[in-house]
């Protein structure tokens, strides 16, 4: 059984971004047919806010018809929803903030798990793009810094940008690289995490886990751990031998293989 929460938009209760009057709906999906009906959801990619409506705020329908409350965490979901049906005319959105429970670690981790491919399958990726009001901007944005947002820029089909002033501008990710994801070297893919910043040390490993399509426990508290994991992970599924050139400090999680395995992503040597 596959779980994923989606959040339902009614055109009918949802008024021009300054009341939540959609409802939320748990799906526990079930049926190849019911995959099929909502297979054409539009999903968000953001860099989170201060004040971001959670699981159990829109889950108990909390806000009602309600006005919003301030802040732009809340106010970027209207938006959202705005765009999902003016301009793509879909009946279902899918944003992090509201539609995982993270108090279940379970949910957590399944979502986890899924994430690349729930974007990957996205009828289009939405990006809110906070900072920038014009598309000159956009290589300074912080949501090109984050380590959770490379997968949201490298797994969809199709994407919109949108600056502060939601001006869109639609990229089609195939542009954005010339050959397909999986014929891309395991340092290439590293040197773009090296980049990136995450807020707990376990997600620079946890947010590669699509990129490099491999599986491994999830584990909140193991530190850097998490990472040497995701190499041992990727070393077993792989033959790319990039992955042992690393410089700087090796991982001392493994007695077995520390003497090759870097402890971070921007210890893997990519010719910088």
């Amino acid at each position: 059984m596959e779980w994923q929460i989606l959040v339902r938009r009614d055109s009918k209760r949802c008024r021009v971004g300054y009341y939540v009057g959609f409802p939320v709906h748990c799906h526990s999906i079930r049926s190849r047919g019911y995959v099929r009906n909502v297979s054409k959801y539009v999903i968000l990619s953001h860099r989170w806010d201060i004040g971001e409506p959670d699981f159990y705020e829109m889950y108990s329908k909390r806000y009602g018809v309600k006005p919003m409350p301030d802040g732009p965490g809340y106010e970027k979901l209207p938006q959202f929803c705005e765009k999902t049906r003016d301009d793509y005319d879909r009946a279902y959105v899918w944003s992090d903030t509201c539609c995982i429970n993270k108090e279940s670690s379970t949910e957590l981790e399944e979502a986890i798990r899924s994430m690349y491919r729930w974007y990957k399958n996205a009828y289009v990726c939405i990006v809110h793009l906070a900072q920038a009001s014009f598309i000159n901007d956009f290589a300074n944005e912080p949501w090109f810094k984050r380590g959770w947002t490379l997968q949201e820029l490298l797994a969809p089909r199709r994407m919109r940008l949108f600056g502060k002033d939601l001006t869109g501008k639609d990229i089609y990710v195939g542009h954005l690289r010339n050959s397909p994801l999986q014929s891309i070297s395991i340092s290439e893919k590293m040197r773009w995490a090296s980049r990136r910043q995450t807020t707990r040390v376990e997600d620079v490993a946890y947010s590669l886990l699509g990129i490099f399509d491999v599986s491994m426990p999830i584990a909140y508290g193991e530190g850097g751990k998490a990472f040497h994991s995701l190499l041992v992970a990727v070393a077993q599924s792989s033959t790319d031998n990039t992955l042992s050139a690393w410089a700087g400090e090796p991982s001392a999680h493994s007695s077995l293989c520390s003497t090759f395995i870097a402890s971070m992503p921007w210890n893997i040597d990519s010719g910088w």
